[in-house]
């Protein structure tokens, strides 16, 4: 009976040993999809800041620019 039980916790460890392994794996796999799509995120939003950097004509600058004229006054 002692064998018996010393052999089911073998067991059991080591199935439990099997799923740490397993679960370890998935979450390096997830953490370094992760950190792709984290990658092109920034890739393709420096890309996008460029290209409006880059553009022509500035959209900031539409407001006509206005000619401020001193008068001179004359002194008395």
């Amino acid at each position: 009976m002692v064998n018996f039980i010393a052999k089911t916790f073998k067991k059991i460890r080591s199935f439990i040993s099997e799923i740490r392994k397993q679960i370890n794996e998935i979450t390096s796999e997830i953490s370094d999809t992760t950190d792709d799509i984290e990658e092109t995120f920034h890739d393709k939003i420096e890309k996008l800041r460029l290209e409006i950097d880059n553009s022509e004509p500035d959209f900031f600058d539409i407001t006509p620019k206005l000619k401020i004229e001193k008068k001179h006054h004359k002194k008395k």
